[in-house]
């Protein structure tokens, strides 16, 4: 549901869930997101199944990741940029950080 939103011919803002615009946005359109993803485990927002914080686990959030990174990757347009608002998350089992580098998430190629 996008709650609110402001369309200019230079910008446009979205105050939404971001599983709702993504594919709305056309490739390579974008010239610099900005977003802070609500990682499981650390508030619950909604009861919607696509609502990131409802995520069961780890591997959970990640798979539900990867898809919106491969949307972000699709509709930044090359060379521009996508700034990711995140803080430390412990896993409680083994009350280590996640580590998002073993993840190997995939964009697009390095164009040069």
């Amino acid at each position: 549901m996008i709650k609110d939103q402001l369309i200019t011919n230079e910008y446009a803002l979205y105050n939404a869930d971001c599983m709702d615009v993504l594919n709305t946005l056309e490739k390579d359109s974008i010239d610099l997101s900005v977003y802070s993803p609500p990682f499981c485990g650390l508030y619950q927002y909604s009861s919607l199944a696509n609502d990131f914080s409802n995520c069961a686990n780890e591997k959970e959030f990640l798979d539900q990741y990867e898809f919106l990174i491969k949307e972000m990757s699709r509709i930044t347009k090359p060379g521009r940029i996508t700034a990711v608002h995140c803080t430390d998350i412990i896993n409680t089992s083994t009350y280590h950080l996640w580590d998002f580098s073993r993840n190997n998430f995939v964009t697009r190629e390095i164009r040069i």
